[in-house]
């Protein structure tokens, strides 16, 4: 058998039936490559932004995003579907508001009720940080544009 001296260092595999590229389908900078867990990240990001450039106290706010809750709900919360927790801030111990959604239920809910994850999103960002604001939840996101 009869080697270049390019190929003579290195063997190459054969695919016989086609099935394997050996590349990657799509670079990381186009949208196909982020999961559903990014984009639920950055949509959670893009929507607490809005609220933030109304009330500028809420940059000190503190998200995380957590697949579901946990299992021991607290005593003041209803025993229904937990889409997010809010933990109040301490002056004292220097901690702001906690801001907890849990991904799962909130997409649970977005297909049994219809909508968008973005409504549903807004709609607990509203109702959590109207008590943090002080406001009425349709408050929160401001004025509404006719």
């Amino acid at each position: 058998m009869n080697m270049s001296r390019a190929h003579a260092g290195r063997r190459t595999r054969r695919d016989r039936h086609g099935r394997h590229s050996g590349q990657v389908v799509f670079p990381p900078t186009i949208p196909a490559w982020t999961t559903r867990v990014d984009q639920f990240d950055r949509l959670s990001l893009k929507v607490l932004r809005e609220a933030a450039q109304i009330w500028p106290q809420l940059w000190d706010l503190e998200l995380g995003i957590e697949d579901v809750p946990p299992s021991d709900p607290n005593r003041w919360e209803e025993p229904s579907a937990v889409l997010s927790r809010l933990f109040p801030a301490s002056r004292t111990a220097a901690l702001p508001y906690h801001l907890y959604l849990y991904r799962l239920p909130i997409q649970q809910r977005v297909k049994t009720r219809g909508g968008s994850v973005e409504e549903v999103l807004r709609h607990v960002f509203a109702t959590q940080l109207a008590e943090v604001l002080g406001c009425r939840p349709w408050e929160v996101f401001g004025p509404t544009q006719p």
